[in-house]
């Protein structure tokens, strides 16, 4: 999938999907072609989401090797090198006066907390172990002492995708800071925590929301007004 697809379309509008209404607490910035900036800068509050999407995959003959060292350097190729380091580097080098793109900021009296979130276009690269290998490398690069980092949080397409299916009523936003801080912290306690990233398991009306969901996407889909499978999809479910 191309860049301009996979990108430019596909991860903004699905980031926009989901982005609580714009308001004067919230601010969100895509790529603005400033050298090191994420794909994706999300203030809710004193709350900052850096957000890198990442649309790779990596040989079968790899994963299927069982050479635990191979694997993990292809990880660190394709997701550390060009995307924990990039978020890691922009949170190490953030500072209130050279935030000329979020104009708020200087309103929020609370300290600010980062939470940096990759998001993958293969359900494969978020599974718990590649995200705990790669937060462990992100523990390791980021080691900013001054400023509230949270965990790495690794989402896949498809589970924000579900999270939309499944109408639940929380913000993700919420469960991603929730999930992020308790991941920093190590704290096991009873908390809404554990609705993510597992709700998509419980969801009884998956494929009619799933329909309804696709075609909500499609009609709003910015590269299309009314593709020949919003038609086909109707006609089929009359």
């Amino acid at each position: 999938m191309s860049k301009k697809i996979s990108e430019e379309i596909m991860f903004q509008y699905i980031i926009k999907k989901i982005t609580p209404p714009l308001k004067n607490h919230i601010t969100v910035v895509f790529d603005n072609h400033q050298q090191g900036f994420p794909d994706c800068y999300l203030r809710i509050g004193n709350k900052i989401y850096i957000i890198e999407f990442k649309d790779y995959d990596i040989e079968d003959k790899v994963l299927e090797s069982y050479d635990v060292s191979l694997i993990k350097e292809k990880l660190d190729e394709k997701f550390v090198s060009k995307g924990v380091n990039q978020l890691a580097n922009f949170i190490k080098k953030f500072s209130l006066p050279e935030a000329f793109y979020d104009q708020r900021i200087s309103a929020i009296k609370q300290k600010l907390e980062f939470i940096p979130l990759i998001v993958v276009s293969e359900d494969f690269f978020s599974l718990p172990s590649f995200e705990n290998y790669l937060s462990k490398r992100f523990a390791e690069i980021c080691t900013e002492t001054d400023k509230k980092i949270n965990g790495l949080v690794i989402l896949s397409v498809n589970e924000i995708l579900n999270f939309l299916m499944c109408k639940v009523d929380v913000n993700i936003f919420k469960l991603i800071h929730e999930y992020s801080k308790n991941k920093k912290n190590r704290i096991l306690r009873k908390t809404s925590l554990f609705k993510f990233p597992d709700f998509k398991h419980k969801n009884e009306h998956g494929k009619e929301n799933l329909g309804k969901l696709l075609i909500d996407i499609f009609e709003d889909f910015p590269v299309t007004e009314n593709p020949s499978i919003l038609n086909s999809y109707k006609d089929k479910n009359k």
